[in-house]
């Protein structure tokens, strides 16, 4: 038998990380969502219009000789949310193809925590569409780190 043959699969959807697997991929589509909302505009003449422009004309100095507004600070927020949710992911997928047993468990169970926390912020200040994203891939996390099995 040959070393090549002898070698772990790298495969993250093979048994015992199939769900870590799923939910990372879970996460690249709610990061997508995410970044998409970003680029939606608002109705001309609704609220969510005459926020968003009030928020364009509030600016702040920002020191290096910048001066922002607010709404420049949102988007950069939501374009950051979206990266770390992606590197979360991709973070995710490595470890199911490539991390030991042990990695796996741990990771997901970490996993599982930090998108709690965005769950129970999400249901907190009732903000529906993170809640129904988040609280799905939480389902599939918590199923992974319960079911997680040793290679």
């Amino acid at each position: 038998m040959s070393a090549e043959a002898a070698a772990p699969s790298s495969n993250p959807f093979r048994a015992g990380r199939r769900l870590l697997a799923t939910a990372s991929v879970l996460l690249l589509l709610v990061a997508a969502m995410h970044t998409g909302g970003g680029f939606v505009r608002p109705a001309p003449g609704s609220l969510e219009a005459t926020i968003t422009e009030e928020m364009a004309g509030v600016r702040l100095p920002a020191g290096f000789g910048w001066t922002i507004s607010q709404l420049d600070i949102l988007r950069a927020v939501w374009f950051q949310l979206s990266l770390i949710v992606v590197w979360i992911a991709v973070a995710g997928l490595m470890v199911a193809a490539w991390g030991s047993a042990l990695l796996v468990r741990r990771f997901t169970w970490l996993a599982a925590v930090a998108n709690g926390t965005v769950v129970l912020l999400a249901w907190r200040y009732h903000v529906p569409p993170p809640l129904v994203a988040y609280g799905i891939v939480e389902v599939v996390l918590i199923a992974a780190a319960v079911r997680a099995s040793p290679d």
